[in-house]
């Protein structure tokens, strides 16, 4: 299992690289700490404002890193690392 999260990791590393931020690499180490979060919880780690954090994990969704599930109550959205939950199954 070690092997396949440390694949994972190589492999969202250079996913991301297109993206110019100095926060990129936080993010990625938080997904992988907390594979499903709220911005706010991001926002937070990471040390920035939500519009930032925002902006960041739509790029992430645009190349396939995580995805957003609206809750029951249509309010909040979750984001989801799904490949690094189907790992840990």
């Amino acid at each position: 299992m070690i092997f396949y999260i440390k694949d994972l990791n190589k492999k969202v590393r250079q996913k991301i690289e297109s993206i110019r931020s100095p926060y990129t690499y936080k993010i990625i180490d938080f997904i992988f700490k907390k594979p499903i979060f709220y911005p706010t919880e991001l926002s937070k780690e990471i040390k920035t404002n939500r519009v930032t954090v925002l902006r960041l994990v739509r790029k992430l969704q645009e190349i396939g890193v995580v995805s957003s599930h609206i809750l029951h109550n249509k309010k909040r959205k979750v984001y989801i690392f799904k490949e690094l939950i189907d790992i840990l199954k």
